[in-house]
């Protein structure tokens, strides 16, 4: 399925700008229900994939087949954040080890699930222009 998503990003006018595909190769959460409970563990998030991408001008990351940004204005390719009160994140390309990126990010608590701190690290690979 993420497959096809890559190729439908590809082949619209957004895809003239060059297009990271980033998968975590290790991440944590940790869950915080507000005070009342807090655990971490380590969990495996290689279904979470991330594209980073130019469109409208800026550089932005989303969550791969999601249209909604988890950074929605990055200041380049290689840096990028957001925060409002205590929730916010970052995510960093590297520029002296190719393809290495980390990512941090926080959730607000919903009747769903717990606030969640989320981090990671792995690699981003350049998409191929069509």
């Amino acid at each position: 399925m993420w497959k096809a998503a890559i190729l439908s990003a590809l082949v619209c006018p957004a895809a003239l700008a060059d297009v990271y595909l980033c998968v975590p190769e290790a991440s944590t959460v940790i869950e915080d229900t507000y005070g009342t409970k807090m655990s971490a563990r380590a969990v495996t998030l290689a279904n979470v994939k991330l594209i980073l991408t130019k469109a409208s001008g800026h550089w932005q990351v989303k969550r791969l087949g999601e249209d909604d940004p988890v950074f929605p204005r990055c200041h380049s390719e290689f840096v990028c954040d957001f925060g409002e009160d205590i929730f916010g994140g970052f995510f960093l390309r590297s520029t002296k080890t190719p393809g290495l990126f980390q990512a941090v990010w926080s959730n607000n608590q919903t009747a769903d699930r717990p606030a969640m701190l989320v981090s990671m690290k792995g690699t981003c690979s350049k998409l191929p222009r069509l």
